[in-house]
């Protein structure tokens, strides 16, 4: 299965209004095997295809004015880049939406991180929310979330963002706050989908 849904489709554009689809890129071949922060690996051949597959599902609840926002690593962009095919509509690269940066973990598999950093290892399995190595803090990715987080909301209309998996944690627990805990969201499998209902800029949605 490609895509998870969190939520009931979406069934008028009036209704989409304040309505952001988070999907996660389309799989690599380091997808399942390795950290992969701000490492840029292609789609694989089969996460093309998911690609092209979720962005015709995903098409048939867009509403037409939607706005396609995409990290700029280029497994987040080419899965925007299917959607943005499927319904018409451009995609805006957006620098803050690229994935958490792991520091020295990224590239590593799980059995070497447990290896080289087991206290590291201990407190991402339990859920703990993480200082990367050489990379970002927990604090900065939650300003990100932050910063991006406001940016829909000034958008004032329904909009896609195309990330990845960790960071899209952060910021659905920025859009939604009463929903849940970032540290409780369970990662999007590849190419999956969840829908999170905002407020608009002034309040009203």
């Amino acid at each position: 299965m490609t895509a998870v849904v969190a939520t009931p489709p979406v069934a008028t554009a009036t209704g989409a209004r304040h309505v952001a689809w988070l999907v996660r890129h389309a799989p690599t071949a380091w997808t399942g095997q390795r950290w992969c922060g701000r490492s840029n690996p292609p789609l694989s051949g089969e996460g093309r295809r998911i690609a092209a597959a979720a962005a015709e599902r995903l098409a048939a609840e867009l509403p037409g004015d939607v706005t396609i926002l995409s990290s700029p690593l280029r497994r987040a962009r080419k899965t925007a880049l299917a959607i943005g095919g499927a319904v018409g509509r451009p995609v805006s690269v957006q620098p803050e939406l690229a994935e958490v940066d792991f520091g020295r973990v990224d590239g590593l598999t799980w059995e070497e991180v447990a290896s080289l950093e087991p206290d590291l290892a201990g407190w991402i399995l339990a859920g703990n929310l993480v200082d990367w190595p050489g990379g970002e803090t927990a604090a900065s990715v939650a300003h990100r979330a932050t910063r991006v987080a406001n940016t829909i909301r000034a958008l004032d209309g329904p909009v896609v963002v195309v990330s990845h998996a960790r960071f899209l944690a952060a910021l659905r627990a920025e859009l939604a706050p009463g929903a849940a805990d970032a540290t409780q969201l369970a990662p999007l499998a590849p190419a999956g989908v969840i829908r999170v209902r905002f407020a608009g800029h002034e309040g009203n949605g």
